[in-house]
């Protein structure tokens, strides 16, 4: 396994963003330190409580959003049944012209519920690399490593980088491939990369390893422990099943499920479609999800999950309250006044205008494609009818009949004959 590094993410867009919110974990860890306290996970929750808060507009955006589509899902249902089981390229034009027509009706965007998650997750992605990379975005800490790091490079050991591989195998890391010579900033973050993963065990390898080291650094070390140290948990271990750490796990999924349950939208009409299934079945996986991961991540990122899910269920609590007092009908309308506006601003009619005409444009273009199917069907039919007649005046013929038909002298013969010259005189 290489190492995680807890250098800065350099991953476009997630680096951006990342460095952003390093920014605001600094700020806080700087507050905080003002008043004696240096916490990593009260930081953790005071971060994620900023993060959640500046992302409220999305959230309010995405509940209006659940609302109106509860509204219109069994319209959507109708138009869907409607054309089940037609898999041409006219059926599949026409259910895309209705289902249009039925969103600009309402004002609705199908990929407005989605947008809110598509700028959320850069969000959390970056969140996460904040979190892992707590030395990378916080500058007291990060001073703290490296008050550590110049102590063991200015020791002058021998066998200085043999002692550190020492070290991180001890820890489980793979350092192979890794320059710990301390020879260059990226040798130096990987040093610290290495000392962030220690708890007391691990320091006190490293006090018996490098002599002289307590002496020097042993109240920094204790200050290091102390901010990765939230209510008696080490932040940078796995909750173990015996332990008070095991509550992260339980709690993230409790506060993932009443999150999820607040923001389902109830809509007995559509309960039993496929959104709707779908939805129950994210809402029953996702708090166990929740619990799998805690246990497996360091109880830090963990805290982070808890505290998230714990916001953003009051957060949603707190909207679904607010757009009770809010008609349907009158999310409705603000979101046709909002569109109208933009398409004003374009030059085109209005949305519901626009609906109107396009309902009227399909009615007229299947009005007319389902005469010419009766027309089509009605000619075939009569052809069959010909055909079936002629085959029953053939059956009703003598064998005589038939016989001189087919005889060269017969009278059907003659009569060719006749016709032929008929045709040729003409000429």
């Amino acid at each position: 396994m290489e190492l995680i590094s807890l250098t800065k993410v350099t991953t476009p867009v997630i680096g951006w963003l990342a460095e952003a919110l390093g920014w605001i974990m600094n700020g806080i860890y700087l507050f905080f330190q003002n008043f004696g306290v240096e916490n990593i996970g009260l930081c953790i929750i005071v971060f994620t409580l900023i993060v959640n808060l500046i992302m409220t507009p999305l959230r309010i955006q995405q509940q209006k959003n659940s609302k109106i589509q509860a509204l219109i899902s069994p319209e959507m249902q109708a138009i869907t049944n409607k054309y089940k089981g037609k898999a041409d390229q006219r059926s599949a034009s026409m259910q895309q012209a209705e289902m249009q027509a039925l969103y600009d009706k309402y004002g609705f965007s199908p990929t407005g519920g989605c947008l809110p998650l598509l700028i959320e997750m850069p969000v959390i992605l970056a969140l996460y690399q904040v979190i892992y990379r707590i030395p990378a975005y916080v500058s007291t800490v990060r001073q703290g490593f490296m008050t550590v790091v110049n102590a063991v490079l200015g020791s002058h050991s021998a066998d200085f980088v043999t002692k550190i591989t020492d070290l991180a195998a001890a820890n489980s890391v793979d350092v192979t491939k890794i320059d710990l010579t301390g020879a260059s900033e990226a040798s130096i973050n990987n040093i610290i990369d290495l000392f962030a993963k220690f708890d007391q065990t691990e320091w006190n390898t490293f006090f018996e390893t490098f002599s002289g080291m307590k002496e020097q650094v042993g109240d920094t070390v204790s200050r290091i422990l102390s901010s990765n140290t939230f209510l008696g948990i080490n932040l940078i271990e796995r909750p173990a099943i015996l332990s008070f750490a095991v509550l992260i796990p339980i709690l993230a999924g409790v506060f993932q499920y009443l999150a999820a349950k607040t923001m389902t939208v109830r809509n007995a009409a559509a309960a039993e479609d496929d959104t709707s299934k779908t939805m129950n079945t994210m809402n029953t996986m996702m708090p166990l999800m929740s619990v799998v991961f805690c246990l497996f991540l360091p109880c830090g990122v963990g805290i982070y999950w808890v505290a998230s899910s714990a916001v953003r269920f009051v957060q949603q609590w707190i909207i679904n309250k607010n757009l009770g007092k809010t008609s349907v009908e009158e999310l409705v309308k603000a979101n046709v006044e909002k569109k109208n506006k933009k398409r004003a601003k374009q030059g085109l009619p209005p949305i519901r205008d626009n609906a109107e005409v396009n309902v009227r444009r399909l009615q007229r273009v299947e009005e007319k494609a389902l005469a010419e199917e009766e027309a089509k069907k009605a000619r075939i039919r009569s052809m069959k009818e010909k055909a079936r007649l002629s085959k029953e005046a053939a059956d009703a013929e003598s064998p005589e009949q038939k016989t001189e038909k087919a005889a060269p002298n017969g009278i059907a013969a003659r009569a060719g004959m006749v016709r032929d010259y008929n045709d040729k005189h003409k000429r």
